[in-house]
């Protein structure tokens, strides 16, 4: 079933205001509803979060991003200089 706006943006563990930006700039593929309303599948939320990270469903989901998304790295850090 796919999610609202605001409960996609806690899943993924971001701000509803970004989510709308990611909406709005087709960062995010949605769904609308007859009345104009923007659905996310979870298909879609599964591209943005890593593989490693998936465990367990939604509970990882929602424990995934725990700080902003400026400071956070999808990856590994190979080198510091």
């Amino acid at each position: 079933m796919p999610l609202k706006p605001r409960e996609a943006a806690i899943r993924l563990g971001i701000s509803y205001p970004t989510l709308k930006k990611w909406i709005y700039t087709k960062k995010i593929k949605t769904v609308t509803t007859p009345g104009g309303h923007h659905r996310i599948p979870d298909a879609e939320l599964e591209r943005f979060i890593p593989r490693a990270e998936i465990k367990s469903g939604p509970q990882t989901r929602r424990d995934f991003r725990k700080i902003s998304g400026r400071n956070q790295l999808v990856g590994r850090v190979l080198d510091i200089k």
